[in-house]
């Protein structure tokens, strides 16, 4: 009767157990991924990884189709456009890595976003539809072209007897002089009811490839609503 009892707790284990794989295998995973942000990078490419996690495992082969929509960023500009592409998980995988490939530049700009868009689940239900990508900008370079009028660098019957070719990295305070404020009291608004504030910070004037290049910011300073460098 001992072997008996033995073999029927053994048996009824075993059906217990087979029943518990069986409800495991039923449910449906969910798969999670989270939105992204990454510096864009000054020269080359980056790349960047969304990672798609399964919250349990299962039998059955997952997968889904995915593609980049444009959103501030642009594809061929920003980054390089994804279509159409499936990421497989094999029965009882929980995680995969999808990449896109980021086109860096040395270009001052500001902030992007794109979509990872996650399409066409087969055998897995989706938090969301989409992972969003934002480029944070980590350039200094000012983008500009030299169209337009150049004055000469002579004149018949003329000497030059002054020129700043902005060859250095600061502004040459024996030569230039920065206006700073309102223009009050003498000349509010500096003579044409001008709303802004002129201010000298250090990180509004640029020199590169010859050029000082002033930034304007919209702030409030000064008692007004927009500042300018």
């Amino acid at each position: 009767m001992r072997v008996l009892r033995n073999t029927l707790l053994l048996l009824l284990i075993a059906v217990a157990s087979c029943d518990k794989k069986k409800t495991e295998n039923s449910v449906t995973p969910t798969m999670s991924f989270s939105d992204m942000m990454l510096a864009e990078g000054n020269g080359g490419t980056n790349i960047i990884e969304v990672t798609l996690t399964l919250d349990v495992t299962s039998s059955k082969t997952i997968s889904i189709v995915y593609f980049t929509v444009d959103g501030t960023a642009k594809a061929g500009q920003d980054f390089i456009a994804v279509a159409n592409q499936t990421a497989t998980f094999q029965p009882n995988e929980t995680v995969k890595k999808i990449q896109v490939t980021v086109l860096a530049d040395d270009i001052k700009e500001g902030d992007e976003n794109f979509l990872v868009r996650i399409d066409n689940p087969v055998n897995v239900t989706l938090l969301k539809g989409s992972s969003n990508i934002i480029l944070t900008n980590d350039d200094t370079k000012i983008g500009f072209n030299n169209a337009g009028y150049e004055a000469p660098t002579s004149y018949p019957g003329y000497t030059l007897s002054w020129g700043d070719e902005f060859s250095g990295t600061s502004m040459d305070a024996s030569s230039w002089t920065a206006e700073v404020g309102d223009g009050c009291p003498s000349l509010c608004g500096w003579g044409n009811n001008e709303l802004e504030y002129y201010t000298n910070p250090p990180n509004n004037l640029i020199f590169q490839d010859g050029k000082m290049i002033i930034e304007l910011r919209s702030e409030s300073f000064g008692g007004r609503n927009k500042r300018r460098g």
